[in-house]
Parts: structure tokens; C-alpha cells; sequence
């Protein structure tokens, strides 16, 4: 009876042989490259997304009051000397 089950897996030894297969297998595919081709998952950076959309337009006030704001370039003055 030790004989035959020494030479026989059982059902959790099963599952684990499978595993480690799998990863190995797994493993060497992608330090091959051959797993990167062939894997399902598409992927778009966001640079490529950027470029492939136009920007929105920019929004410019039409009303004299939003452009009546406090303004950012200094009134011209004119040196005096004492």
C-alpha cells in the first residue's frame, strides 16, 4: 500500500504540481516576450489619449464686467527726478 500511493499523487499534491506548472510556464513566456503579444489586455497611455482628443475650447468672457477686473500690468508712470 506505501508502494503504490508513494508513486501516485494525491488530489492536493495535484493541484499544487499544477500550479507551479503553470507559473513556470507563465514565467517563461514572459521573459520571452511572447506573453506580452499575446495578452488580451489593451492598454492606452496617456499621452497617446491626449493627442488623439482635441482640446476643449477655452472659454473668453463676452460681458464688460468680467473683463473690468483688476488688471496685472502696472499703469506706465513717468520717472521724475528730484
Amino acid at each position: 500500500m506505501t508502494s503504490s500511493r508513494a508513486n501516485s499523487f494525491i488530489p492536493n499534491e495535484k493541484v499544487i504540481f499544477c500550479l507551479i506548472t503553470f507559473r513556470v510556464w507563465r514565467l517563461s513566456l514572459t521573459m520571452n516576450g511572447n506573453f506580452c503579444k499575446s495578452s488580451p489586455i489593451r492598454a492606452t497611455s496617456a499621452v497617446s489619449r491626449a493627442v488623439s482628443v482635441p482640446a476643449p475650447p477655452i472659454a473668453i468672457p463676452t460681458v464688460d464686467a468680467a473683463n473690468a477686473g483688476a488688471s496685472l500690468m502696472p499703469s506706465p508712470t513717468i520717472a521724475t527726478l528730484l
